[in-house]
């Protein structure tokens, strides 16, 4: 090889390695977007579920509120 073919080789390998790095460094930035966007629905999901229990907790205890008042009701 000529100098001149082995410093164009060389810069060759060089623009390589910078748009590998690049190209690393955009798809490391979009799968941390990723995760926090998953972590996020997680977060919501989660919120969601404890309300829905809640919602099930009051409901149930309603139920037995109201079945007690009834039975309170028929024994008068």
């Amino acid at each position: 090889m000529t100098r001149a073919s082995t410093r164009d080789t060389e810069q060759r390998y060089q623009q390589f390695r910078v748009d590998a790095e690049t190209r690393g460094e955009k798809m490391l930035g979009d799968l941390s977007g990723h995760v926090e966007t998953l972590q996020k629905e997680k977060e919501e999901r989660a919120g969601e579920q404890r309300l829905l229990r809640e919602q099930r907790e009051l409901e149930g205890a309603l139920k037995f509120e109201r079945e007690k008042e009834d039975q309170e009701d028929f024994q008068r």
